[in-house]
């Protein structure tokens, strides 16, 4: 069975206009990151290393990450929060505010506070500093869906809602985007429908990345999933060269500050082919370090990781990276 978004990634590029992917740097990138995957320096341990995730291999893990996926978009922007003396922003702002919550009796682990969820509760949850969080009924709406869906067809069980796959992640895709419709990232071009699904596979990335492929994070097939398309992985993806813009797209981009039509050719295939150049990179790691030594090992090499590796460097160069500007959407898809 072949991930739908594989597929979408695959017809993106071959009529891709505006952005290509750069075969070289490919191979240059894959070159330093196998160096990364045969030291193990970044494997599946990594997730929980970030002190705001989860530890515990339970199901209220497996329900935060739920939470944490359903609000996980539009988080570009000057959002932060403080929290246990320390100030984060962005993706890290979002998790301190869901911890912030629980610490404070919301109990946002309960599909039955999700359904019902108020904007006031809202506002209480992401009360920042440096102004609300952008999009704020829009959460509020994907939240109560969360919830509603839970409690009319899972038993109001994150856990029961994994379990109904049987362990195949792509069986597991098919019912997040066919239940949940803030999961359901679709898009348009040349008169066909692409599926994108980001937000619906870093769900699954993270169950499995939190319960070490083990458990409710066990999926026999998890390396069917692709790379997830955001924002800050084709930053990174500039930054090493493997994502060309031409000077269309570069111009647009400059003149309108990064913003880019939701839906737009541009977005598109800014989407895609950031998919189909971790998909490519996946595969050039591979042939850098050798089946053999991957088997005899227990490397692990799939799109999830390079996605996670590129998203923390994105982060952790900050200064380095921020001269490659991100394209900013308005969505609530990523």
């Amino acid at each position: 069975m072949t991930n739908p978004v594989l597929e979408s990634a695959s017809f993106i590029n071959s009529i891709s206009e505006h952005v290509s992917v750069d075969l070289e740097n490919v191979k240059k990138l894959a070159q330093m990151l196998s160096k990364e995957f045969e030291q193990k320096t970044y494997s599946i341990k990594t997730w929980k290393t970030h002190p705001l995730h989860p530890s515990e291999m339970n199901p209220q893990s497996a329900m935060w990450i739920f939470v944490i996926d359903t609000l996980n978009f539009s988080l570009y922007e000057p959002f932060s929060i403080d929290y246990n003396g320390k100030r984060y922003t962005g993706y890290w702002a979002l998790c301190a505010a869901v911890n912030r919550a629980l610490d404070n009796g919301i109990d946002l682990l309960d599909a039955n506070v999700l359904k019902n969820i108020s904007d006031e509760q809202i506002k209480q949850i992401f009360a920042s500093q440096t102004g609300g969080i952008p999009q704020p009924e829009r959460r509020r709406i994907n939240l109560q869906e969360a919830g509603k869906v839970l409690l009319e067809k899972f038993e109001g069980s994150v856990e029961l809602l994994i379990r109904s796959a049987n362990g195949d992640c792509l069986q597991f895709l098919s019912t997040i985007v066919s239940n949940f419709s803030s999961y359901n990232d679709i898009a348009q071009i040349k008169n066909r429908t692409v599926s994108i699904f980001k937000r619906a596979q870093i769900l699954i990335a993270d169950l499995w990345a939190c319960f070490e492929g083990e458990g409710l994070g066990h999926f026999q097939n998890i390396d069917l999933l692709t790379s997830f398309a955001d924002y800050r992985v084709p930053q990174s993806l500039r930054f090493f060269g493997l994502l060309q813009y031409d000077t269309a797209l570069s111009q647009m981009h400059l003149e309108n500050n990064g913003n880019i039509e939701k839906g737009s050719i541009y977005e598109v295939e800014i989407r895609g082919n950031t998919i189909w150049a971790i998909e490519l990179l996946k595969k050039q790691i591979i042939v850098c370090l050798g089946e053999k030594n991957i088997q005899q090992n227990g490397i692990i090499v799939n799109p999830i990781l390079i996605d996670f590796y590129l998203w923390d460097y994105a982060k952790k160069n900050k200064e380095q990276i921020s001269k490659i500007p991100i394209h900013f959407c308005e969505t609530w898809f990523y």
